[in-house]
Order: C-alpha cells, then sequence, then structure tokens
C-alpha cells in the first residue's frame, strides 16, 4: 500500500489537497514524516488549516486502513502520473532524468553531493540552463567561491539562453545564509519570474558554525523556509554539498569503532534541513577519471530500512 497514491485514499479533501500541496505524494511520503513534522508542515503550507499533532496521528491511522483506500482509483497509478501536468525540467544528463523519473519537477527540491571533483557544479550549470532555456529566470548563490559567474558563462558558451535572467549572488558565512533566507521572500517578490534557486556549496559555511545545537537550530528554520517557498511559491531549488566522513552503525545511527561503527562518506549537513514530500538526495561517486555512479538515497531516514537505494552509471560530459 505503500505506493498507492494520496488521492486514492476515502480522507477529507481539504486535508488530501494539503497534502498534496506539500509535495506528499504517496502513502510512503506521509508514513515517512514524523507527525509533529508533517503537521508544521500542512500549517505552514496552508495558512488557516491548524492541524494539530494528535489530528495528524488520527490522518495516519485512517491512511493506514485499507477501508480509506478507493477502489475507482488502480493500485498503480503513480504520483508520476497523477502529477502528469506538473512541469519538469531535464538536468540534461540522462542517468539524474532516469532517477528523477523524467527530471526535476517544478517545486521541488534536488541535493547534489560528491567528493571534489565530482560534476555536481558541472549537473548544477545544466539546470540552471534548462530553466534559462524555457525563460525562466535563475537565483544562483555561491557558498565558497567554487563557481563563478564566468565559469557558468563559460559552461553555457553557445547555448541561446538569456544571461540576463541569472542572477549570481556570492555569500560564505552560516550568518550571511541565514540573512539571504529570511529575505528570500521580498527577493522572490522582486523577481517573480524566478523559478529556480540554486544553493551551491551549501554545506561549506555551517562547516564553521561552532555550536552543534546552534547548527540543528538553522537547519531547522532553514527546513521551514523551504517548505514554504517550494509549496506556495513553486519554486524549485538546487543544492550542492560536499561529504563528510562519519562513523555510522549498520542501522545507521551514529557510533564509535567500540559499537561496531564504519567509517562512510555521508552528505555532509544530513537529512534535516529537507522537507520529507518533496525532496530527492542524489550521491555522485567515481568508478575511474571520467565516469561514476548516481546514487538516490531513500526519501527520510524511516524510510532507510525498507526502500531500496537505487542506481545508476554515468559519464563525465
Amino acid at each position: 500500500m505503500s505506493s498507492r497514491p494520496i488521492i486514492s485514499l476515502r480522507i477529507q479533501k481539504h486535508i488530501k489537497d494539503a497534502l498534496a500541496r506539500t509535495g506528499y505524494d504517496t502513502v510512503q511520503d506521509v508514513l515517512s514524516a514524523s507527525p509533529t513534522s508533517l503537521a508544521r508542515e500542512l500549517n505552514i503550507t496552508v495558512p488557516g488549516l491548524n492541524i494539530t499533532v494528535p489530528e495528524v496521528d488520527d490522518l495516519i491511522q485512517q491512511i493506514q486502513n485499507p477501508h480509506t483506500q478507493n477502489s475507482h482509483v488502480p493500485l498503480t497509478q503513480s504520483a508520476a502520473v497523477i502529477m502528469k501536468s506538473a512541469r519538469t525540467f531535464s538536468t540534461h544528463w540522462e542517468p539524474l532524468d532516469e532517477l528523477l523519473e523524467g527530471g526535476l519537477v517544478q517545486g521541488h527540491i534536488l541535493e547534489l553531493s560528491g567528493p571534489p571533483g565530482s560534476p555536481k557544479e558541472n549537473i548544477a550549470i545544466d539546470i540552471v540552463s534548462s530553466f534559462l532555456d524555457a525563460g525562466e529566470e535563475v537565483l544562483f548563490v555561491d557558498c565558497q567561491n567554487m563557481t563563478s559567474l564566468e565559469t557558468i558563462r563559460r559552461r553555457l558558451s553557445g547555448l541561446s539562453v538569456s544571461f540576463l535572467a541569472l542572477h549570481y549572488i556570492r555569500i560564505s558565512t552560516a550568518a550571511e545564509v541565514m540573512v539571504f533566507l529570511h529575505s528570500l521572500d521580498l527577493i522572490l517578490d522582486s523577481k517573480p519570474k524566478a523559478a529556480l534557486l540554486v544553493l551551491n556549496s551549501f554545506s561549506f559555511p555551517f562547516s564553521t558554525v561552532p555550536s552543534p545545537h546552534l547548527k540543528s537550530r538553522m537547519l531547522e528554520q532553514i527546513k521551514q523556509i523551504l517548505i514554504k517557498v517550494t509549496a506556495v511559491r513553486n519554486l524549485t531549488v538546487l543544492v550542492t554539498c560536499q561529504m563528510a566522513n562519519k562513523m555510522l552503525k549498520d542501522d545507521g545511527s551514529a557510533g564509535s569503532f567500540d559499537e561496531g561503527g564504519k567509517g562512510m562518506m555521508v552528505p555532509q549537513l544530513g537529512s534535516s534541513y529537507l522537507p520529507s514530500g518533496r525532496s530527492h538526495r542524489v550521491i555522485l561517486s567515481f568508478d575511474g577519471p571520467t565516469s561514476g555512479a548516481m546514487f538516490l538515497l531513500p526519501s527520510s531516514p524511516q524510510m532507510a530500512k525498507t526502500e531500496r537505494v537505487r542506481h545508476v552509471p554515468y559519464v563525465l560530459q
């Protein structure tokens, strides 16, 4: 039942509509979120809804009840079919489009993580070209001075895109990131055609945040902002991140060598800043000088034990 579309359930229409607006398309999407975070996301996306955590608990029980299934909607109907009218942008990397089942859906978030030298910045620029080619405006925020405006222009040279629609911003500290994101509504008001926000090397400014508690609070604030701009404004967000070496036990929790932990490369920021319903996390690895693999991570930590990690090979282009 986990892949059953929300539209097929016999639940209140305004709740069904709120789930769809927040990016929850299948039962699996809903079950991957905690009741607290789901209530918060729904209330941010739909002002005036005021759904409580106990009400979300009841909603989850309804969703898990077979009697809420609508027999008039086929079991095989996927979220992709339901959202066929949603606008999708190609990444210009065929393997990545395959992982994303056609491309990057407008209003969704894509996080690309990989070691230094992986093509995450090139992929980001190629996605920028898709939006520019469609006549949309792009906000490109570079957080580590890794991708200059000239680098973007050089990769896109020869394409008939308007660079006047590309707004390049450079910031380098976590404080500057938070100021920018808290001002994002005003920025988008002044640029109503902006359809893509790129946060390049987004993990870098947070590497110097002195307190884990402070960093956690920042990431939670970022999550609430991303929920709002993607669901309410239909803004697409692309994030590139570095990898970090962390000690993890077999169940994915933090551990030490004494506890049987193993050193693993994982996305530096984790997943706590990403909304559950509309985020995709892809890790890039190397198999050789010009080739590697792309791994689509489970949609949430809760689904890691049941959701298969899909991967496809890629060749540098």
